[in-house]
């Protein structure tokens, strides 16, 4: 059985950044969080997302516009813990983020931007210059995934 509501992105962020032991930038979490949303919503239930909030499509791909506006001081630097000391901590146990460890164990940082911006993935359809705040719905998230499974398998 998964989880039944989605989580803080802000407590995402918060348990990502601990995993890293606090070596991520906002940029890098944006993406992280995104991946791991996504690969939770193709996995275990299409449905139901990992993250709550929305994905919008910005010009470095997708963004939680919450936690970006939080974290956007640190600019390229590592976030700090004190930026998100408010937010609770999610628990070792909890079946949606820990299966998330992929994302961390497996995506070279220096290759998320361009796994976001795959051509045939969710940001690459919706995003368009100059034009601000248009959410990536989770069902483009859900067909990204499957799409990525599809050529994973012609492979």
């Amino acid at each position: 059985m998964f989880i039944s509501s989605p989580v803080s992105v802000f407590s995402a962020a918060k348990w990502f950044c601990n995993k890293s032991g606090w070596t991520l930038s906002n940029l890098e979490l944006q993406k992280m969080i995104y991946l791991a949303h996504m690969f939770y919503m193709g996995k275990h239930d299409k449905h139901e997302p990992l993250i709550g909030g929305v994905f919008q499509a910005w010009a470095y791909g997708p963004v939680n516009p919450e936690l970006y506006h939080q974290l956007k001081d640190f600019g390229p630097d590592c976030v700090t813990p004190d930026a998100l000391s408010f937010s609770p901590d999610i628990p070792e146990s909890h079946n949606g983020i820990k299966d998330c460890n992929i994302v961390i164990n497996q995506i070279p940082r220096n290759r998320l931007v361009a796994i976001t911006h795959w051509e045939h993935g969710a940001w690459r359809k919706i995003y368009r210059p100059g034009i601000h705040h248009l959410v990536i719905p989770n069902e483009e998230i859900v067909k990204e995934w499957e799409k990525r499974e599809e050529y994973a398998r012609e492979q």
